[in-house]
C-alpha cells in the first residue's frame, strides 16, 4: 500500500467549518456573487468568510450549482466569479463571447478524484483503473450489478454506485478520463451536492462512489478511501502521489473565472477580494484536503491584482 493519506483528527473541525462557516449572504445584497463548482465551493466559501471579517462592507454571496451550470450563469452575467473543476469548453466560451463577457482565469489548487466506499467494506482496498472503467461503462448497465461481477473474489452483494450530477465538472472530468465525455451508465445516484453523496455512501454498505478529494477529507471518519492501480500498484491521492505523477489519471486543476466588469466599483471590489483571497489561501488550503500550488504561484496571482 503506497501513499495512503491519513487525515489527523485535529483537522476535523476545520474541515467541517469550510461548509458551514458563517451566515449566508443573499445574492441581491451582495457586492460580489460567486457560483459554480461544488468541489471548489468550500475553498471560495472559506475565502469569502475570511474576506468579510476584514471587509464587512463588501458582502460576498457564495453558492454552488455545478461547474457546467455555473458557467451558464457566468456567461449570462449573473455572477462575478465562477468556480470550476474543469476548464471552460468551446461552447461556453462562445456563449460568453456572444453575451459580451470577457474574463480572466486563475488556477487556485489541484484536486484528485477520490474513489470511496462504506467504511466497513471489508473485501476491497483498491481497484485497477480497468475495473473502474468497466464498472462505470454504459455497457455494464444490467451486466455488472454485483461486486462479484467485477471480481470473482468479492462477495455476491449488490453494487450501489454514487457519483456526480451532470452539471458537475467532476462528472465531465471523470467520464472523460474513463473513456468518453458524459458516457456513463445511468443506474447510479448522481448529485451536484458532495455532502449528500457522502451521507448516502456512508449509510450504504454496498456503496462505491467518487467525488473530489476535499469531500473525502471532510468525511474521512465515515468513508473508506480506495487506491487506484494504473499498473504499478495501488496509489492513494495525496500531495506526494499527485506531485510524483502517480495519480495522474484522476488529478485535475481547480479554477476560478473572473468576469471583467464595466462597473468601476464592482471591478474594485472584486480586485480587493482576489488580493485578499490569494494572500490568505496558502496559509489554510494545505489543511483542507485540496492540494496547494507552489507558494510562488499565489504570490504571482497577488502581483497580477496589484498591477491592475
Amino acid at each position: 500500500m503506497k501513499n495512503r493519506l491519513l487525515m489527523p483528527a485535529l483537522l476535523t473541525g476545520l474541515l467541517s467549518g469550510l461548509i458551514a462557516c458563517g451566515p449566508s449572504v443573499d445574492v441581491d445584497e451582495a457586492a460580489i456573487v460567486i457560483d459554480g463548482s461544488s468541489t471548489v465551493y468550500p475553498i471560495v466559501r472559506q475565502g469569502a468568510e475570511l474576506f468579510m471579517l476584514d471587509n464587512p462592507d463588501v458582502p460576498v454571496a457564495v453558492n454552488f450549482s455545478g461547474t457546467t451550470a455555473g458557467f451558464r450563469l457566468f456567461c449570462d452575467q449573473a455572477t462575478d466569479i465562477s468556480a470550476a473543476s474543469r476548464a471552460i469548453n468551446a461552447d461556453e466560451r462562445a456563449l460568453c463571447e456572444a453575451n459580451g463577457v470577457t474574463f480572466d482565469r486563475y488556477q487556485i489548487a489541484i484536486d484528485a478524484v477520490a474513489i470511496v466506499t462504506h467504511r466497513r467494506n471489508t473485501w476491497i482496498d483498491s481497484l485497477t483503473f480497468e475495473q473502474l472503467q468497466r464498472i462505470w461503462s454504459p455497457a455494464s448497465e444490467g451486466a455488472v450489478e454485483t461486486w462479484q461481477d467485477v471480481d470473482p473474489a468479492w462477495p455476491d452483494r449488490p453494487l450501489s454506485l454514487y457519483g456526480r450530477g451532470q452539471d458537475s465538472g467532476t462528472f465531465d472530468f471523470f467520464t472523460t478520463q474513463l473513456g468518453e465525455l458524459r458516457q456513463i451508465r445511468q443506474d447510479h445516484v448522481g448529485s451536484e451536492d458532495e455532502e449528500f453523496l457522502a451521507l448516502e455512501i456512508s449509510e450504504d454498505r454496498n456503496s462505491l462512489g467518487y467525488f473530489g478529494l476535499g469531500a473525502y477529507h471532510r468525511h474521512w471518519e465515515e468513508l473508506r478511501l480506495l487506491g487506484v492501480d494504473s499498473g504499478d500498484g495501488p496509489e492513494y491521492p495525496s500531495l506526494e502521489s499527485v506531485s510524483a505523477g502517480n495519480y495522474a489519471q484522476l488529478t485535475r486543476p481547480l479554477y476560478i473565472y473572473v468576469r471583467q466588469s464595466d462597473d468601476p466599483q464592482r471591478l474594485t471590489d472584486v480586485s480587493v477580494f482576489l488580493t485578499h483571497f490569494f494572500e490568505q489561501l496558502p496559509q489554510w488550503i494545505p489543511h483542507t484536503g485540496y492540494l496547494p500550488m507552489p507558494p510562488e504561484h499565489y504570490r504571482e496571482l497577488v502581483t497580477r491584482q496589484s498591477s491592475r
